[in-house]
């Protein structure tokens, strides 16, 4: 005889059809309406907006008031991206980073411009070898000063460490560094002593410009005008007039030409 069939709580067949004809569009509708309610900037409004960084010559008011037009759709819809872009236009911001703090913040983390020399134009130039503007009377003063060819900022600060953290042993920082379009370096020190080193053996040049300032007393630091290093195995100075009339004293073992 056969056994009597279980139920077993399923439900099989069109039953079954059926449930899931009713649930699922009230399912859709239940995820559309709390889609429509995360959209909503009414239910996720921004209430604060947080700045983080140490900010010397940035107003943190002034970076509410870029923020605030742009952080008006809640904290779902806010773009980031668009924050952050604002942010960076301003003249003494390097970089900005831009989070959603759940569930009503805004963190704003700004990274202020360190201006490490001045560029030709009255640009300045920070310490990654970007080129930023900023108001005349906000450029700081006492900056050395670079010039060149435009995109070669970062090559020129790079050179610039160099020969300041040689020339520093010698009590003589370097004031202005030139890349002319020919790609010749010309230098000035700090007591305005002008210094051509021309595009080869900038190295070996500049430890023979080291040894000849370690080697003059004040009154010849004083003295010297002009220093051309452009030689193959010597170089040439040029005195003030008070010193020798304006002439020039050649000091090359060989002056086979200039590079």
């Amino acid at each position: 005889m056969a056994e009597p069939r279980r139920n077993t709580g399923q439900v099989s067949g069109a039953p079954r059809q059926l449930l899931l004809g009713l649930l699922l569009p009230a399912l859709i509708a239940g995820l559309g309406w709390l889609g429509l309610q995360a959209l909503d900037p009414e239910q996720w409004p921004i209430r604060a907006v947080r700045i983080e960084g140490d900010l010397e010559r940035v107003d943190r008011a002034r970076l509410q008031e870029v923020v605030a037009p742009l952080a008006t759709t809640g904290l779902l819809l806010v773009d980031v991206d668009a924050v952050r872009h604002a942010l960076e236009e301003l003249p003494w911001i390097e970089r900005a980073y831009v989070r959603r703090l759940w569930p009503d913040r805004l963190l704003l983390t700004v990274v202020e411009q360190q201006p490490v020399a001045r560029w030709a134009d009255g640009r300045l130039v920070n310490r990654s070898g970007e080129l930023f503007s900023v108001a005349d009377g906000e450029r700081p003063e006492g900056l050395p000063e670079l010039a060149g060819p435009e995109g070669q900022a970062r090559r020129l600060l790079e050179q610039y460490r160099l020969l300041d953290g040689l020339l520093a042993r010698a009590g003589q920082p370097v004031a202005r560094l030139e890349l002319d379009p020919r790609r010749a370096w010309h230098l000035t020190l700090a007591n305005g002593l002008q210094v051509e080193l021309g595009r080869h053996e900038i190295r070996t040049r500049l430890e023979r410009l080291l040894g000849l300032l370690l080697g003059w007393d004040t009154t010849q630091l004083a003295s010297a005008q002009r220093i051309d290093l452009r030689y193959a195995n010597g170089l040439a100075v040029r005195w003030s007039p008070a010193e020798d009339g304006g002439t020039a004293e050649f000091a090359p073992r060989t002056a086979a030409g200039r590079t």
